[in-house]
């Protein structure tokens, strides 16, 4: 190679290493990661390359959850939510919420009036949104965002309850059986304060009971401790305690009794709570009788008579011995004696007999009768 050649490759190696040393590389930082474009003859792709990367960078988080937690009811509890857009362009940002309890959140974006809003490039968007606790219970629903092409789905939880104390009682009506006259039962309601104290320190104030009452002279009634002294405590009951309301049954006459007991507290859901008794008066010297007949299947013997082993007494007190003072049972099953306007079962007080219509006779079935009787 001459000297001449020698010295133009040599030149020509120079000019390519320094073609090499003028390649600069560009670095990205997106939320992908780094991208190293090289060569300054790709300059011009770089916009393009980072459009194409800012377009598939995530712009909502996946999995996301606003628990709201316990709100008072009748209050709204606010939670932030803030979404960034990384792009280099403007972002229009729209939002919806959706779900069986919609209606118990509502959402607002920034300062925008209505469901969109533009962000711009590079900025964030705030949104607030908010739990409106009206009704009790936990409430269910969606907040859906939509922005350059994507779509993000945010869970909303909220629980109404009320926020202070509060009264359940168990069971809910007393049914104090048959008592005879001149005699008495008692049976009681176990009732616990159940509220609960959102947001404050300790159990929050106490259950206070201002008095309670029956409506029928037939029941007495008083509150009793746990322990058995007499109630109710002047402090109250704080959270979880609880205490007893005894009824007791004096019948003076034969019959039926109903009544309700009226028990009057600071409670948030209704200062009044409503509790429902009742018995069953009978004569002294009364004893409840029970008596079973086998209706035959066939007709051989029909009309067929249940004839009572004891005498009816007047149960219902209402001067008359009749069908009103008699259950009976088929099968395990009550018996009207009318279906509508048209007689079932009747009973001739002269015969002892209960007698069953023609379209009613129960072949095949067992009938029990149960009745007041003179005791033996």
């Amino acid at each position: 190679m001459s000297a001449f050649a020698s010295a133009h490759a040599s030149r020509h190696a120079s000019r390519h290493a320094s073609i090499r040393g003028r390649l600069v590389s560009t670095r990205m930082s997106l939320f992908l990661g780094l991208l190293l474009v090289v060569g300054s003859a790709c300059s011009d792709l770089l916009p393009d390359l980072e459009k194409e990367l800012e377009e598939e960078i995530p712009l909502f988080p996946s999995n996301m959850a606003v628990d709201f937690g316990v709100v008072a009811q009748g209050t709204t509890k606010s939670e932030p939510i803030l979404i960034a857009n990384p792009r280099s362009s403007p972002l229009e940002v729209t939002a919806e919420i959706v779900g069986d309890d919609a209606a118990y959140f509502e959402f607002s974006l920034a300062d925008a009036a209505g469901a969109s809003v533009t962000v711009a490039p590079r900025a964030t968007l705030g949104i607030e949104v908010r739990f409106l606790a009206s009704d009790l219970g936990t409430k269910n629903a969606s907040l859906h965002l939509h922005a350059g092409g994507q779509h993000g789905e945010i869970a909303l939880l909220g629980t109404s309850a009320l926020d202070g104390p509060a009264i359940a009682c168990a069971p809910d009506s007393l049914d104090l059986g048959t008592v005879l006259l001149g005699s008495f039962d008692s049976r009681s309601f176990e009732c616990t304060n159940t509220g609960k104290y959102i947001d404050k320190v300790g159990t929050g104030n106490p259950l206070l009971i201002d008095s309670i009452s029956s409506d029928s002279d037939a029941f007495e009634v008083s509150i009793v401790e746990d322990d058995g002294s007499p109630g109710p405590k002047t402090e109250g009951y704080l959270a979880g305690e609880s205490f007893r309301v005894e009824v007791t049954f004096l019948p003076t006459e034969v019959g039926s009794v109903s009544a309700a007991i009226h028990l009057e507290t600071d409670a948030v859901d209704g200062g009044t709570l409503e509790l429902e008794v009742m018995g069953l008066g009978q004569a002294v010297g009364a004893c409840t009788r029970t008596d079973e007949y086998e209706y035959p299947s066939g007709d051989s013997s029909w009309p067929p008579r249940f004839i009572l082993g004891g005498v009816p007494l007047d149960r219902t007190g209402d001067g008359e011995v009749d069908q009103e003072d008699i259950l009976l049972m088929l099968d395990g099953e009550e018996v009207p004696h009318l279906d509508g306007d048209q007689p079932v079962w009747s009973f001739d007080r002269e015969n002892n007999v209960v007698d069953f219509m023609p379209l009613y006779i129960p072949r095949g079935k067992t009938a029990s009768a149960t009745y007041d009787t003179a005791c033996p």
